[in-house]
């Protein structure tokens, strides 16, 4: 469900009021504009993760605990294997699986690969496009608009593109450290006679542990979050109504009760293309464009996605529109009116009011 910042609620009943005479009337006001989706979320660590065991055991030796700097590779946990034969057999498998998943023509690189393909051809021709445009442009046919447009989408494509590029080359990386940490892992079984070592896959910080020495685990029993120290990022839950309106590029304005008086600014990174039923929400990853220090995982945020501004834009509170697109004169006529831009308190006026006209609130 869509929610309204309060500061926002404030700011616009402020305006209202300041605006509204006591006969229930309000002037047409010129005033800068902007139109923003709310969402709200938490801060991430980059890379974070929670290391969980693969096999059975009881936690002998847990060695380190929250704000330990780890480096990849670093011993985290030292686990008594029940059955050191399975678990030194479930190893071996696991390194298998991981050197065919890192191998060239994995299913997993293929994907990415064909996603990299798909959005650097994307990219080639939307730039074909656009010379086009612009050579119509120069020989003064086609409109401006038509350029931008053309310009605007060849931007986006190619932000995607090295996008996917990125996303490639961490992929592979990733899957070849995995692949490498998996044997890795093998060979320690084999060297630990029953012990089983777990390790940092990544260079940061160990931001939670869980168990305590001497704890039975299970498969999948959380041990600790693991996430990079310098690198954070924020996740929002976007309502399925707004996604739409957000894109790759995108301009944030971050809030966070952490600190109540600083703004912050940030870009839309990745939206998840999927949506989660229970929320009926999207997931979508925001950068910062330059992160307070210190810096917290799991901080509670609250953000606009900037969908348009204006600088200077005729408005009035969307209280006082009728069925939408009508108002109310101070005479008591009803007239229809163009409207643009709008946010959760103001909406643009484009057409039928000028400057400082007055006009009734509905049920004032």
């Amino acid at each position: 469900m869509k929610q309204i910042h309060p500061i926002f609620l404030l700011l616009g009943l402020s305006w209202i009021l300041s605006c509204s005479s006591e006969d229930g009337l309000v002037e047409v006001a010129e005033k800068a504009l902007t139109e923003s989706v709310y969402a709200s979320g938490k801060v991430m660590a980059a890379h974070q993760y929670t290391l969980m065991p693969e096999v059975p055991g009881i936690l002998q030796r847990l060695h380190v605990g929250p704000g330990d700097r780890i480096k990849v590779g670093d011993t985290i946990a030292t686990l008594k294997a029940e059955n050191a034969q399975l678990a030194q057999e479930q190893a071996r498998q696991q390194w298998l699986f991981a050197r065919d998943k890192a191998a060239h023509g994995s299913s997993a690189l293929l994907e990415a690969e064909a996603a990299l393909n798909f959005a650097r051809q994307a990219y080639v021709n939307d730039s074909d496009l656009y010379q086009r445009q612009r050579k119509l442009w120069e020989q003064g046919a086609g409109s401006e608009l038509q350029l931008l447009q053309r310009q605007t989408s060849m931007e986006n494509a190619k932000a995607a593109w090295l996008s996917a590029k990125a996303r490639y080359k961490s992929l592979k990386d990733q899957l070849n450290l995995e692949a490498e940490l998996a044997r890795s892992r093998w060979e320690q079984q084999q060297e630990t006679k029953g012990q089983f070592i777990l390790r940092s896959t990544i260079d940061g910080m160990v931001w939670q542990v869980y168990p305590k020495t001497g704890s039975y685990l299970g498969p999948q029993s959380p041990i600790a979050d693991l996430g990079s120290a310098d690198s954070f990022y924020v996740e929002l839950d976007v309502d399925e109504y707004d996604i739409a309106r957000v894109s790759i590029g995108q301009e944030a304005i971050l809030r966070m009760d952490a600190f109540p008086d600083q703004v912050f600014k940030g870009r839309v990174q990745h939206i998840h293309p999927i949506l989660n039923a229970r929320s009926r929400t999207f997931r979508v990853e925001v950068s910062f464009d330059q992160a307070p220090e210190p810096m917290y995982a799991q901080l509670s945020v609250e953000a606009s996605l900037i969908v348009q501004s204006l600088e200077k834009a005729l408005v009035l509170p969307r209280a006082a529109l009728l069925d939408k697109d009508r108002v109310i004169l101070e005479n008591g006529d009803t007239i229809k009116v163009e409207t643009g831009l709008k946010n959760y308190q103001f909406i643009q006026i484009t057409k039928g009011l000028s400057k400082g006209q007055a006009v009734k609130v509905p049920g004032q």
